[in-house]
């Protein structure tokens, strides 16, 4: 268990994590890959840059108000996690699972990339994509639902969409 505030990490492995709460921190070049478990965690108004996770349970995280910028992403387990408010820019999630997964409260995704990931029931609310791939990946009953002032560009959708909702949502240049 971990709390910690106002702290910058740079170049450090944390292997195992969880039940803490991570508040305004910044990690660079940090490596969160684990063959243990890093769950339960609360992250709030913090930012990675330049990050690595891979082989990670990150399941039943929350991220509020945080930042994922340049980050790579290796079959770790997002399932019944919560982003609200989060900006995801230039992050890579390769063969990961993100069941039962909330991206709520307006977050952002640029440039984000979903390759070969499991991703059923995962909802997206009042969010922004642009610029994001979704490639050979499972989004059978995925739900998106935009606000005013949301949208999806220039995205490429490629997988499983079976009994998935789109509402509210405005869409332009994405296949």
């Amino acid at each position: 268990d971990l709390e910690c505030k106002n702290k910058v990490f740079t170049n450090v492995h944390f292997p195992n994590i969880h039940d803490s709460d991570i508040t305004d921190c910044e990690f660079k070049y940090c490596d969160f890959s684990s063959n243990n478990e890093n769950y339960r965690n609360f992250y709030q108004n913090t930012i990675f840059t330049n990050c690595k996770i891979e082989n990670s349970n990150l399941s039943e995280i929350e991220l509020v108000n945080d930042k994922l910028q340049n980050t790579k992403i290796f079959n770790s387990n997002f399932d019944n996690s919560r982003f609200s408010s989060t900006l995801f820019k230039n992050v890579d999630f390769n063969d990961s699972s993100f069941i039962k997964t909330r991206f709520e409260e307006y977050c952002t995704l640029e440039e984000v990339d979903f390759n070969k990931c499991e991703a059923k029931t995962t909802t997206f609310l009042k969010n922004t994509l642009s610029d994001c791939k979704i490639n050979d990946s499972n989004f059978d009953y995925m739900r998106y639902e935009g606000g005013e002032g949301d949208r999806i560009v220039n995205c490429n959708f490629e997988g499983n969409f079976d009994n998935s909702t789109f509402c509210n949502a405005k869409i332009k240049n994405t296949n």
